[in-house]
């Protein structure tokens, strides 16, 4: 089944996924494919002498798969129910995403945003930490209160607050307005600031509320959702064509 929005008959991309209700287990299922993959495309990209016919790369696998990191060929972070709310689970979170030296994700030799062309590692390492934006959602009391924490975490780009969560958590679920929530934004927009990251918001689409908050400096703005604006543009059409049939069903 696809994974990306177009499909080339020409290219073909293999991805792991490891599925269990228990994240422990999921990862203690997948592991070791997902090392011996990551492994086997070191191997032939880069350090391997492969022989065909008489090398074995299973075999060779064995003899240091206990060496690998830990997250070497895993890509895959935990369970939608996971928050981050410490800037250690941040900090698992660049590992598992940046390339070495900001985190600890392994590198495949040919990659979708250089158009599968090969590229030098290092350029390659460093292009796609530029490009990729990791951004924790704030959706907790506590991931506020460790708000500054959370941004001082080098590779971490912004703190975007999951409003919506965020009030159904303090108990004041709907209440975008409150000031424990007002609060929650004056927190994160200063640690951000302090920290040269950018504050983001989601889930207020009151035109009154967006205005305040952007006007605090709130900068990554989730304006509206795809299906709310696919919605609305269909009501007005729906509308127009009502009203030139005389409001006739």
């Amino acid at each position: 089944m696809p994974i990306g929005h177009n499909v080339n008959a020409n290219i073909s991309i293999v991805t792991g996924m490891s599925c269990h209700a228990n994240e422990t287990e999921a990862i203690r299922r997948g592991l070791d494919g997902f090392r011996f993959f990551g492994y086997s495309l070191g191997y032939y990209a880069l350090f391997g002498e492969h022989r065909p016919g008489r090398a074995d790369l299973w075999e060779r696998f064995l003899q240091v798969k206990d060496q690998l990191p830990e997250n070497a060929g895993r890509g895959g972070i935990g369970t939608p129910d996971q928050y981050v709310d410490t800037p250690e689970q941040a900090r698992e979170i660049v590992d598992h995403l940046k390339h070495p030296p900001i985190g600890h994700r392994s590198v495949a030799g040919s990659q979708a945003i250089f158009d599968f062309k090969s590229v030098p590692i290092g350029e390659l390492t460093r292009a796609a930490n530029a490009a990729l934006l990791v951004i924790p959602m704030m959706e907790t009391p506590t991931a506020i209160a460790n708000a500054e924490a959370i941004a001082a975490v080098p590779g971490i780009d912004a703190l975007l607050i999951g409003t919506n969560d965020l009030a159904a958590e303090m108990g004041i679920p709907g209440d975008f307005g409150h000031q424990r929530i007002a609060g929650a934004y004056e927190t994160v927009i200063a640690a951000c600031r302090k920290h040269n990251k950018w504050p983001g918001m989601a889930g207020v689409y009151v035109e009154e509320l967006m205005q305040k908050y952007i006007g605090m400096g709130m900068r990554l703005v989730l304006a509206g959702s795809d299906g709310a604006f696919l919605m609305a543009g269909a009501s007005r059409r729906a509308a127009l064509v009502r009203e030139w049939g005389g409001g006739k069903a």
